[in-house]
């Protein structure tokens, strides 16, 4: 039975772990459905998502066009009878206001990834444009027939912010292991990395170069590192406004050959297959999902603890968590599992086993589905 029309909006610039976790329920909801993605940007978000085979639709909303990126997008909902709009991003949410007001039938979700606060601190340099973005949201929470969280911290956040608690469903990500599995056994990693790292480890780290990816934390730790292990190497996967600065502190710490900027890849796991630990130095997390991707492929974790790292990594279990401002911290516990390769693949197998118990891509499609169900027969947000 095919289930009402469902449409995904984003702003469009989403990469990381907003993008697996969209693309992971586009393909289960497609088994039973015609779910629509709406970017808001045409960017390399929406070019993937068209490669995959998704109905993808773009909507470019500068600040200029957004009226009429507005009006498109809602005449594309009425004609495709859509019942449910569920959002993922700032500007995704505040479109989704926009649209319940239009379309008083359609039911609003707002799937929130992270700390909305400050994720505006990190990436939005102007402070009156942030206020705006922040009274939109709080706005936004109010008229949402529903919210997700992707963590327990995540729900705590949102309940100080002023969000009724009856709303809120906590929705860990899932991960589809088979699949990482596969592709990190495929030849997709660039052969000019394969050889440069040679038979180095690699310490590495994948995620957005923002400030709240506090990528810098690993900088100062790896400068300990190196003069313990010369045979290791950081591997940063990723881009954004913050790589020429990290690369300019690279330098500063005489780490030029100790460090592998990558950019934005493809496909990620035929490097994370090649990683001895994964780093998550964030500063907040709302879960993490290259930690969940780290764990279904054996690989020990070593993170921050902050945000909804802590649902995910046991310390001293599947990984080591330390604070987030302790560069101290982070090159003990990163020497402790370099120094124990035995300890460090005991951390790994049990990741796994966690993950595949816990965090199946098919639990969290099944989650969001009762959600779907509960927000369009009016009964707002679900403990689950």
């Amino acid at each position: 039975m095919m289930r009402p029309a469902v449409a995904h909006i984003l702003g469009g610039r989403e990469m990381g772990g907003i993008a697996t976790v969209v693309f992971s329920l586009l393909e289960e909801q497609s088994r039973s459905g015609n779910p629509i993605l709406l970017a808001l940007d045409d960017s390399t978000l929406a070019e993937i998502a068209r490669r995959k085979g998704y109905r993808t639709d773009v909507f470019r909303a500068s600040p200029l066009a957004a009226p009429v990126a507005f009006y498109r997008v809602v005449r594309l909902l009425q004609r495709e009878h859509v019942a449910l709009i569920h959002t993922h991003s700032v500007l995704a949410h505040i479109f989704g206001y926009f649209i319940k007001r239009w379309m008083r039938k359609v039911s609003f979700l707002m799937h929130v990834h992270a700390s909305i606060q400050r994720e505006l601190v990190s990436q939005e340099n102007m402070f009156l444009k942030r206020k705006l973005y922040a009274y939109a949201i709080s706005v936004a929470f109010r008229s949402c027939d529903a919210l997700i969280a992707n963590s327990d911290a995540v729900r705590r956040d949102l309940i100080e912010r002023g969000v009724s608690a009856g709303k809120i469903s906590v929705i860990h990500n899932g991960v589809d292991v088979e699949k990482i599995r596969l592709a990190a056994n495929s030849p997709e990693a660039p052969r000019s990395l394969s050889e440069r790292f040679g038979e180095n480890r690699i310490i590495g780290t994948i995620g957005r170069f923002t400030p709240i990816k506090n990528q810098k934390l690993l900088l100062l730790a790896a400068r300990t590192i190196v003069k313990q292990h010369p045979d290791v190497l950081f591997v940063l996967v990723g881009d954004g406004k913050e790589r020429g600065r990290l690369e300019q502190m690279g330098r500063e710490l005489g780490l030029e050959d100790k460090l592998i900027f990558t950019g934005w890849l493809n496909s990620p796991y035929p490097i994370l297959s090649r990683m001895d630990i994964l780093v998550l130095p964030s500063l907040w997390e709302g879960l993490g999902v290259t930690i969940l991707e780290a764990m279904a492929l054996g690989k020990p974790v070593v993170a921050t603890r902050v945000g909804g790292i802590p649902e995910v990594v046991g310390d001293g279990e599947t990984g080591l968590l330390v604070p987030s401002d302790d560069e101290e911290a982070l090159a003990s516990a990163l020497h402790k599992l370099l120094s124990d390769p035995e300890l460090a693949q005991d951390m790994g197998h049990r990741g796994k086993a966690v993950v595949e118990k816990r965090f199946p891509s098919t639990r969290t499609a099944r989650e969001v589905e009762e959600v779907y169900e509960s927000s369009m027969n009016g009964k707002g947000g679900m403990a689950i």
